[in-house]
């Protein structure tokens, strides 16, 4: 079974399911919106009326950052959200098929982009407890969202989960389960 906080539950199947549909809709608003901000600058750049941009730190101070520079981070933005489409995808269809290997490539891809997000905060942060605070938040955020793929894999690995054995799995607190 897997909980939620407000004493909701159902089956990891199920949960699994609904996080990557929801994924798959986060990162496709995600890339869309990173893809256009990259095409903008890269745009503005080539017809050379692209300004550098100025950060605000902490301490009030401003510093600069070129054009280029900013293509390059929306570039990569763009590239890591359509990974995270790409493996809610795959994921999806994984927990749909009881496929471990495709529940696992999306478990990877989550743990990839967790460890790209840390070192994003760990680069961008000018404090040390706003690089803390943002860390903990991403990896307790991740661990919810991982959790239950992994824990289908065990399931599905045991035995306990498969086609023939979901009509006595499926749980829901919300809707009656159709199996």
């Amino acid at each position: 079974m897997f909980y939620f906080s407000g004493g909701c539950c159902c089956d990891y199947r199920r949960a699994v399911v609904v996080l990557n549909i929801l994924g798959i809709i986060f990162y496709t608003i995600s890339v869309i919106l990173n893809g256009l901000t990259t095409s903008g600058l890269g745009y503005a750049l080539a017809n050379d009326s692209c300004s550098d941009f100025y950060v605000t730190l902490s301490d009030g101070t401003t510093e600069d950052v070129d054009c280029e520079t900013m293509v390059i981070i929306y570039s990569v933005l763009t590239g890591i959200a359509a990974l995270g489409f790409i493996a809610a995808i795959i994921g999806l269809i994984g927990a749909l098929k009881y496929n471990v290997c495709m529940i696992g490539f999306e478990v990877l891809s989550m743990v990839l982009i967790l460890a790209f997000s840390i070192w994003l905060h760990v680069s961008g942060s000018r404090t040390a407890a706003g690089m803390a605070a943002s860390i903990a938040f991403s990896v307790i955020i991740d661990f919810l969202l991982i959790y239950p793929s992994v824990m289908l894999i065990m399931e599905i690995k045991s035995g306990k989960m498969s086609a023939e054995t979901y009509k006595r799995e499926a749980h829901s607190c919300c809707c009656q389960p159709n199996v």
